[in-house]
């Protein structure tokens, strides 16, 4: 079973985070500053991290969590930031789901994954 983990999870809802944007004098560096941090991403996160990243590591072979995987696909839309989008795209449909732009933004990476998932089930 794989378990992916959940986008970072953006604190305004993006409509308002793009009109306070708008009204500023520097709209790109207002879509950074309200951009949730990584920081904040990962204490968010905290709880369900240990979570499955404990059953992870210590699931009994038998057991109901035997070969799980928690998987991160969207680690790469974070540096300090995890960007909202750009000047022009938002990334989010909501707080904490990507639009077809954000999904974009992990294509590759989530395509690997499936791929990975299917062989490992086709063998």
């Amino acid at each position: 079973m794989t378990v992916i983990r959940q986008v970072p999870q953006q604190l305004h809802d993006p409509r308002w985070i793009y009109h306070k944007a708008c009204l500023d004098d520097d709209p790109p560096g207002r879509l950074y500053d309200l951009s949730v941090t990584k920081v904040e991403h990962d204490s968010l996160q905290a709880y369900v991290d240990s979570l499955f990243k404990g059953l992870e590591k210590d699931s009994d072979p038998g057991g109901p969590a035997a070969g799980l995987r928690y998987r991160d696909l969207a680690s790469e839309m974070c540096g300090e930031k995890c960007l909202i989008g750009t000047g022009t795209r938002s990334y989010y449909l909501d707080h904490d789901h990507y639009s077809i732009e954000g999904t974009k933004q992990i294509e590759a990476r989530a395509s690997n994954l499936l791929g990975e998932l299917l062989s490992r089930r086709n063998r």
